[in-house]
């Protein structure tokens, strides 16, 4: 399980992809069930949906591109999409 989640996550930040192999939890060499397998995939899939929406976002907020954004920029904007 271990060797697809790491080739459906190839594109992930590295942290990302630790994430979900700790979720998944499992050696190489451990079966896993349809439930086990179903919800590794449903997660690694809602971590994709998550940057594909959120690095938009991010880009905005960060104009300059130096690749940081004030917490106070992030919370604003929160603030902004709660209220819409």
């Amino acid at each position: 399980m271990n060797k697809l989640a790491r080739m459906l996550c190839i594109d992930f930040p590295k942290t990302v992809t630790e994430g979900v192999l700790a979720v998944l939890d499992k050696r190489d060499e451990e079966n896993v069930d349809f439930d086990e397998f179903l919800h590794s995939i449903k997660t690694i899939l809602l971590y994709d949906n998550y940057f594909e929406e959120l690095e938009p976002l991010f880009k905005h907020l960060d104009p300059s591109g130096s690749g940081r954004i004030r917490s106070q920029d992030m919370l604003d904007a929160c603030a902004k999409l709660e209220n819409e």
